[in-house]
């Protein structure tokens, strides 16, 4: 595209950010669609992230991703945020109004989205889901998998405060006593697995060469669905153990590519072509 002095600004704040795909994700959304728009990348220092927004609201750029490590800061410093990012306390996705920037989050949609269309008749399938981490990225998926499928949702932390605060903050998000849901301790793993559906690994085990996670998961169902939030060039050994183990395994990049999506959607009011902007991202050199 030819930028001109009227070219909208939208972008993706995180430290670091070198990495990110989210730049050629939605560059290619907007070429698609025609938009006289940009799509660029920032990172401020950790400690100036606050003057950093307030610097390009009123720089009028006008939507943006957040990723770690300012969700949190971003849902705090946002004009007004959606119910869903007012419990959790994390936004990753802002909308400039006239006033400053609109908190929404679209982790946990992203990922339906990318189940509903990398893991046929999921929803149907699925009535157990476990979900390996009790942070902040576990908090930003609950709401949408409770509304999406769950009948049972098992939760599995480290840190036992943290594993009551999530539970009940599944629960009030839940709304309904219909829906279970409890926690367990890392060393109840086995337990926590046996007969689910769908097993979350939101935890960021897996991403560096120091650290490992391989399950046995001759319990959970014969159907059941291994997906990673991470996503790296390099397979994780969750995944690898799924596969050896006849489990379907997924990482996280189609989850980037549905929140990507609904981030798009707040922005221009409508979704853009998901296959089009994973097989982008499937695509390309990396």
């Amino acid at each position: 595209m030819k930028i001109t002095a009227s070219t909208e600004i939208y972008g993706v704040m995180g430290n670091p950010i070198r990495h990110s795909l989210s730049p050629i994700l939605q560059n290619g959304w907007l070429e698609e669609a025609g938009y006289n728009a940009v799509y660029l990348a920032f990172e401020p220092k950790v400690e100036e992230f606050a003057s950093a927004l307030n610097g390009l609201a009123l720089s009028q750029i006008k939507g943006l991703n957040v990723t770690a490590p300012f969700k949190s800061s971003a849902a705090k410093l946002a004009v007004t945020k959606t119910d869903d990012v007012a419990i959790i306390g994390a936004a990753n996705t802002l909308r400039l109004s006239p006033t400053g920037y609109d908190a929404h989050n679209t982790d946990g949609k992203g990922l339906v989205l990318d189940l509903d269309n990398r893991a046929e008749n999921w929803r149907e399938q699925t009535k157990i889901i476990t979900i390996l981490g009790v942070g902040g990225a576990a908090k930003g998926i609950l709401s949408a998998l409770i509304a999406a499928a769950a009948k049972e949702i098992r939760l599995v932390g480290r840190d036992e405060a943290k594993c009551r605060e999530i539970v009940e903050l599944a629960k009030s998000l839940a709304k309904s006593e219909a829906i279970i849901i409890h926690s367990y301790g890392w060393e109840d793993m086995a337990q926590a697995i046996s007969g689910a559906d769908l097993i979350i690994n939101a935890t960021p085990i897996g991403l560096s060469h120091d650290n490992s996670l391989s399950l046995d998961f001759g319990k959970t169902a014969a159907k059941a669905i291994i997906y990673d939030m991470t996503y790296a060039q390099k397979e994780s050994d969750l995944l690898k153990s799924a596969k050896a183990q006849n489990r379907m395994a997924l990482n996280g990049i189609g989850m980037l590519v549905g929140q990507g999506a609904y981030a798009f959607e707040i922005w221009f009011g409508h979704l853009p072509d998901f296959t089009k902007g994973f097989e982008r991202l499937m695509n390309m050199d990396r």
